[in-house]
């Protein structure tokens, strides 16, 4: 199989859906993409020529491996940066979430390349938004943030050699994130590493799909600018690899139907499919069954279902409500009134929520293992 690479589409992007553009393909090399990040396919042959190809191009400029669900983007690049680290780079790995950091993180599993929420990994805590604040506010919080940064780098340096040593970063999902973050990391570097370059000099592997999850953002009434929106984007021009060669599906026309949906390009035949699964009863479970966990983009489409099933269940409903308290590192109790304490517990509010109502009879999945003996695992 050849390598086919495709010129990028030069048409300006005004949303994630027109990112995707159909390009003829033609024998060429590698060439770096104008516009923003178009969806054409690389089609890349196997034996790790995918890696490859990455590692050659990340060694010295930015990259973005995109592509649909499946095709085995971060396995690739993570293959990449194991090999970039054996050749003496200073590879670090971040993801835009939590549970993106997790899942990465154990899917590479190894020590060497532990993965951190770029919100940690850079030093900016929860970051600021603009929807939270006026301009003139948002921009006083970010120098606010820039100094206070700064005097910790002065006073606590090793825990920023991390941010001047690191050479190569791997970004997992930035569709995640939103282009207020990626301009405020970039900030940061820039102002430990004493560099104009984008994010100080670091070169950067993003490694997504700006058509499946968007920036994340919590007051939904307000629009999120993507990160190929932000001047940042621009200046790193980053070359765009798109893999298309499903490695999770063996079903290839079931993985075609997915890739019309993605692309907001499904046809009639492919509705009439999807509901006559839903209407042959295949997805219905008798009482008392276990049943499949309910995917959601949202956390507020999530707890919307779960309410309207427990609703469901006909016995008394039990509320836990947790107390939470805040200590210093030796173990000293902050009081709630100070800043600190609410700081931390706004975090708190953001990773569980501060009731719980349950019913005998509701499923219940755990975040994490409680007691692998009782069978209390995730």
């Amino acid at each position: 199989m050849t390598t086919e690479v495709v010129q990028q589409s030069t048409v300006p992007i005004e949303d994630s859906q027109t990112a995707l553009a159909d390009a003829s393909t033609a024998e060429a090399s590698v060439v770096l993409p104008e516009g923003g990040p178009a969806d054409a396919p690389v089609v890349l042959p196997e034996g790790g020529k995918t890696a490859k190809l990455i590692l050659e191009n990340w060694q010295n400029g930015h990259v973005f491996v995109t592509g649909p669900g499946g095709t085995g983007k971060s396995y690739e690049a993570a293959i990449a940066a194991k090999e970039m680290l054996e050749l003496g780079c200073n590879v670090h790995i971040v993801a835009s979430t939590g549970v993106a950091a997790y899942e990465l993180g154990q899917k590479i599993g190894d020590p060497n390349l532990p993965v951190k929420t770029i919100h940690s990994w850079a030093k900016i805590g929860a970051g600021i938004e603009p929807a939270e604040k006026s301009a003139h506010d948002y921009a006083m919080g970010v120098d606010d943030l820039l100094k206070k940064i700064l005097g910790q780098a002065s006073k606590y340096r090793a825990d920023f050699v991390h941010l001047r040593e690191c050479t190569h970063l791997m970004v997992e999902e930035p569709s995640m994130l939103s282009s207020h973050t990626l301009e405020l990391v970039d900030k940061v570097l820039k102002m430990l590493r004493k560099s104009k370059k984008p994010f100080g000099g670091i070169l950067v592997c993003f490694v997504g799909d700006f058509l499946q999850l968007p920036p994340v953002n919590k007051d939904r009434t307000a629009s999120t600018p993507w990160i190929f929106k932000s001047p940042i984007w621009t200046e790193m021009d980053p070359l765009v690899i798109t893999l298309s060669k499903p490695k999770r599906y063996p079903d290839v026309m079931w993985f075609k139907l997915l890739n019309r949906i993605r692309r907001g390009k499904q046809t009639k035949l492919d509705i009439k499919f999807l509901r006559d699964i839903c209407d042959s009863g295949i997805l219905d479970f008798p009482e008392g069954t276990v049943r499949p966990t309910w995917l959601c983009p949202h956390v507020e489409t999530a707890d919307d279902g779960n309410a309207s099933e427990l609703k469901k269940i006909k016995s008394p409903m039990f509320t836990y409500v947790a107390r939470d308290s805040v200590y210093d590192k030796r173990g000293n109790p902050i009081a709630s009134s100070e800043k600190t304490a609410q700081i931390k517990m706004k975090q708190l509010d953001d990773l569980a929520p501060k009731k719980v109502e349950l019913k005998v009879g509701a499923q219940v999945m755990l975040r994490k293992n409680i007691a692998q003996e009782n069978g209390l695992v995730n």
